[in-house]
């Protein structure tokens, strides 16, 4: 189905695959990112979507648990069912959140040594 040197986006559809619908597997970290556009049957998984895009031949160490997928921003369960035009973005991402994080950076130094304690108002 894949014509060498053309990405999947481009193929054409033919009357063979007609029935098959077209989505996106997306996959973004600061230091790799990686979109693969491409056709699946109705009431495939969101799982064998992202095996069938070959995303995680492009990405090695990815790992793939469920609260990690979303579609349209909301987070999915792997074994859902993908509709035309879905966009599966897979968060790879480490369980703090910013906000969690952002105190910890704070108190931090370039050189590594922790700022003094915040003064509260009443203290002078």
């Amino acid at each position: 189905m894949d014509k060498p040197g053309q990405p999947r986006s481009l193929i054409r559809r033919s009357r063979k695959n007609a029935a098959l619908i077209p989505v996106q597997v997306s996959y973004a970290r600061q230091d790799t990112s990686a979109v693969v556009t491409l056709y699946v049957k109705p009431g495939t998984t969101v799982r064998e979507t992202i095996e069938h895009s070959g995303i995680r031949k492009i990405i090695k160490n990815m790992k793939l648990t469920e609260g990690q997928v979303r579609i349209g921003g909301e987070i999915r369960p792997l074994d859902a069912a993908v509709q035309k035009n879905d966009r599966i973005e897979i968060d790879d991402s480490p369980a703090v959140t910013p906000g969690e994080n952002r105190p910890k950076r704070a108190r931090k130094t370039t050189s590594g040594a922790a700022l003094p304690a915040k003064k509260e108002k009443n203290d002078v």
